[in-house]
């Protein structure tokens, strides 16, 4: 590859995240020394979902004709070949996962167990992708994230004809990837350093406050400038979190009166909480979160 990230554009719906994107695009072209699977991981709020559904957007035939392939940095944009496999997690037991998957490739399997050993005996790898795993079951303080990583997720990580990406709690991370052989698996944390991506927070809070976006006009909106400035103020508060930047944008936009894009009081960052600016955060974080 020639040139720096700086040549290239963002992911259009991620932002940045190049790092991350080009360990997936590893994956996916099954790169010599690249995992056989990836485990995203990260604090709530992290971007897990936005990373995973902006490279699926890269990995769908159809979708990524309308993305600016010869625009972004080629070793974060996978080979152009069949869509994977991906199931639909939310309010789903473990158990209507796994027959998701075997549905998908028509396995015939009379048996949970059967499926992974029908999954073994596959002349060609298949890939398999299991977003959104906190969201599983019907109750989303239940403990069926723990069961999909257990009765689904293991299992087929243990397959070696299956390549499988996955985005998990941390606290079901370790456990995931815990027997494997050493280099089967990768476990990505966007809270970690090497992962973290503090210009595509800034440039997520940007496009948030963009009038393009749908934000009002603004005089810290329209003015570039301005509107910049204050994205990086963002950026340096939301510490590693997308869902930060949200709600900052969404607190400073609804409650725009009187606000001081220049004054850092405003906005200030206390060790307890991520995030303290306007009353509007704590309810927005209430209505999202609680």
């Amino acid at each position: 590859m020639t040139g720096t990230t700086d040549t290239y554009a963002p992911h259009p719906h991620i932002g940045g995240r190049t790092a991350a994107l080009r360990a997936l695009a590893a994956w996916r072209m099954e790169w010599p020394g690249a995992p056989r699977v990836i485990v995203v991981t990260g604090d709530s709020g992290s971007g897990r979902s936005r990373l995973l559904t902006g490279f699926l957007m890269l990995c769908d035939p159809q979708f990524r004709k309308r993305l600016p392939l010869d625009e972004l940095d080629p070793s974060t944009v996978p080979p152009d070949l069949s869509a994977p496999a991906v199931t639909s997690t939310p309010g789903l037991t473990s158990a209507q996962i796994l027959w998701l998957i075997a549905d998908h490739f028509d396995l015939g399997a009379s048996s949970t167990g059967d499926v992974f050993t029908r999954l073994a005996a596959l002349d060609d790898a298949v890939t398999v992708v299991v977003p959104d795993v906190d969201r599983a079951g019907p109750v989303r303080s239940g403990r069926e994230p723990a069961r999909v990583v257990r009765d689904v997720l293991k299992p087929l990580a243990t397959v070696p004809t299956v390549r499988l990406l996955t985005d998990v709690p941390r606290e079901l991370a370790a456990e995931l990837a815990e027997g494997l052989p050493a280099g089967v698996a990768q476990i990505i944390d966007l809270d970690d350093p090497q992962w973290a991506d503090p210009e595509g927070l800034v440039l997520h809070a940007d496009a948030a406050l963009n009038p393009q976006s749908g934000a009002p006009e603004l005089p810290f909106t329209v003015d570039p400038g301005q509107r910049r400035r204050l994205a990086e103020a963002i950026g340096r508060r939301a510490g590693t979190n997308h869902l930060v930047v949200q709600l900052a944008v969404h607190s400073i936009l609804t409650a725009p009166n009187g606000f001081d894009p220049t004054d850092d009081s405003t906005c200030r960052r206390p060790s307890a909480r991520p995030w303290t600016c306007t009353p509007a955060v704590s309810a927005v974080t209430r209505r999202r979160c609680g």
